[in-house]
Parts: structure tokens; C-alpha cells; sequence
């Protein structure tokens, strides 16, 4: 049984999530390191991004040699678990619904209306603090044909 810990096991041991500091010191010295399970922690960001860039190195698990992991049900995980150009292509499908550039002016479009809500929350009649609920639920009956209190939410669907 060994007696000693590698670094990387250090890491991941709970008692040194205060102040793991000295371990990243240790870490960078062996940037590359055989674990004795026959894994390798790689610690630096200049030989994450070699890898990165190194077509023999994949994320689909089919490309993988016989022995080792593989999901068990035969599925593809999504465009992180796919190398280009499907894993590009997945990725562009998914992230053109989280903002620009698409629409450069979308998130300062909207400022104005964050201020009004932001306003508008900081008045809400009745608490000196509105709940996440109630603040919905009254966008959610200002964007439906019912009458609703006055808010910045009027209008809104």
C-alpha cells in the first residue's frame, strides 16, 4: 500500500480545498504526470492546449481503442462528445440562442428595461424585498390578456 499521496490525489482531498495553493505550485513542476492507474494529469495550460490541437488526442468516445471507456448505452453525448467539424457545427447550433453576435445590440437594448424592473422591484408594494414568485408572476399575468398590476413587465411576452 503506498504511503504517500500524488499530488493530484492531494488535490482532490477535501481537507485541502482551503488552500490548495501550494499543491498548483507542485503541479506545474511535472506539467505531465502518470497517475498509477495509467491516467495522465495534464497541469498547465500550454500542454491543455498542445492537446487540444493534436488530432491524434478525441473526445468521441468511437474513436477510442477497444478497452477503453465507452458509453454504455451507444450514444453520442451532444457536440462536447464529437470532434470537428460536428463538435463546430454543434456547438454553433447551440450557442447562437445565448446572444451576439447575431444581435450585437440586444444586451444594451435592454439595459433600459432591467433598470425599470430593477426600479420597479425595489418598489413593490407591500415587502421591502419582492420574491423571485411573485415578481414572475406578475410578468407572467402582464404578457397574458388579463389586467395586471402596472409594472415593466406590461406588454411583455
Amino acid at each position: 500500500m503506498r504511503q504517500t499521496a500524488s499530488v493530484y490525489e492531494e488535490i482532490l482531498d477535501y481537507s485541502n480545498r482551503a488552500n490548495p495553493y501550494s499543491l498548483y505550485v507542485e503541479l506545474r513542476k511535472t506539467p505531465v504526470s502518470r497517475q498509477e492507474d495509467g491516467t495522465y494529469v495534464i497541469s498547465t495550460y500550454d500542454e491543455i492546449v498542445a492537446l487540444l490541437h493534436d488530432p491524434r488526442v478525441s473526445s468521441d468516445p468511437r474513436n477510442l481503442p477497444e478497452g477503453h471507456y465507452r458509453q454504455v448505452d451507444g450514444g453520442l453525448g451532444g457536440f462536447i462528445e464529437r470532434d470537428p467539424p460536428d463538435h463546430d457545427r454543434g456547438r454553433r447550433q447551440a450557442m447562437r440562442h445565448f446572444g451576439p453576435p447575431h444581435d450585437p445590440g440586444l444586451i444594451d437594448g435592454l439595459r433600459p428595461w432591467f433598470a425599470e424592473v430593477v426600479t420597479w422591484a425595489d418598489t413593490w408594494p407591500g415587502s421591502s424585498t419582492p420574491t423571485a414568485g411573485s415578481l414572475a408572476m406578475t410578468c407572467f399575468r402582464a404578457s397574458s390578456p388579463t389586467p395586471a398590476p402596472r409594472g415593466p413587465c406590461r406588454g411583455r411576452s
